[in-house]
């Protein structure tokens, strides 16, 4: 199994970080492959330029790498807290980069007629684990990560909240972590 685990969090002492840093060694002692990726301390360009889309791709090597990593990954492993409803400005833009066309969809037909969008990343799965000091709309993140990105591009969809973060004892998210790994 190939793992590709991105996180989108600028504190590296959050507990997010140590859940990623957590689940990355975890995987790797099972003897996954493992890319990571920290979207924060790379720094990932997140902004999109012009020349980009009128050329149809990037030139950019870090975003060529982390479409490299993608399509050879099995499965994705994302990382991100709720900031607002949404996930960090950073993470929507790796999403515009990364998720390209032709690495994860493609449009086919003829010229200046209808086009169908075809998923170049079907049998891979996206796995979103998603925290918040508040209450999250586990249908609202569905949508947006099947409807809308992952399941656009071919790819199944595990969505994993751990909201009301504050709220809860050591002890209640240290289950929940355990539960994370043994469901991997």
């Amino acid at each position: 199994m190939k793992d590709f685990l991105v996180l989108a969090h600028p504190d590296s002492q959050s507990f997010l970080s140590g859940f990623f840093d957590e689940m990355a060694e975890y995987l790797k002692s099972r003897g996954h492959g493992v890319a990571l990726s920290d979207l924060y301390s790379e720094p990932f360009p997140p902004l999109m330029p012009l020349e980009e889309i009128s050329r149809g791709g990037t030139t950019d090597s870090l975003v060529l790498e982390h479409q490299k990593n993608l399509v050879k990954a099995d499965r994705l492993l994302l990382f991100y807290p709720d900031w607002w409803g949404m996930p960090p400005a950073v993470l929507k833009g790796w999403i515009d980069r990364t998720l390209a066309t032709e690495t994860a969809y493609r449009w086919e037909g003829e010229d200046f007629l209808e086009k169908e969008w075809v998923p170049l990343l079907g049998e891979k799965e996206a796995v979103v684990f998603v925290t918040a000091d508040g209450v999250l709309n586990e249908s609202w993140l569905r949508e947006l990560w099947d409807g809308k990105v992952f399941g656009k591009c071919g790819m199944s969809l595990s969505l994993r909240i751990l909201d009301r973060i504050r709220e809860r004892s050591y002890g209640e998210i240290r289950l929940w972590v355990e539960e994370q790994k043994a469901s991997l």
